[in-house]
């Protein structure tokens, strides 16, 4: 596999912020398809090694290929990632909130109350973080 990778990150070479390496061209450096379980986890390794060697981003264009995301795209990327974990971690909340009290030894009441009350937590830490001053 390490191959396969060395030869997407010489292509990622070619491409800058904002370009797209298509499909057929990651198919042809690699040399299987990229839906293959094998496709799959050489893609997946690039991507990581992309972004840990190089601090690339690479985002999947849906049908085309993977664009090599600029700095705007990468904190979109970011946002979102932070809004998905905001939502799962309130949903582990809602789900703690859910388990007997009465059937939990003193641990397990420690961590349903740490579970439950860790939303509240955040929100509340991010209204009392430091607000951004304005210059002018």
């Amino acid at each position: 596999m390490k191959i396969e990778v060395d030869a997407l990150m010489q292509l990622l070479s070619d491409h800058g912020e904002g370009s797209v390496i298509e499909y057929a061209a990651i198919e042809s450096a690699i040399g299987v398809a990229k839906d293959s379980n094998r496709g799959r986890g050489i893609i997946a390794s690039w991507k990581r090694r992309a972004m840990r060697e190089r601090s690339i981003l690479l985002v999947a264009i849906p049908g085309n290929g993977y664009e090599v995301a600029d700095s705007n795209g990468k904190l979109t990327f970011g946002a979102s990632e932070v809004k998905s974990a905001n939502r799962k971690i309130t949903r582990a909340g809602v789900v703690a909130e859910t388990a007997d009290p009465a059937k939990l030894d003193d641990e397990g009441r420690r961590l349903r109350n740490h579970l439950r009350t860790l939303p509240v937590r955040l929100r509340l830490a991010e209204l009392m973080a430091p607000k951004a001053l304005s210059v002018e």
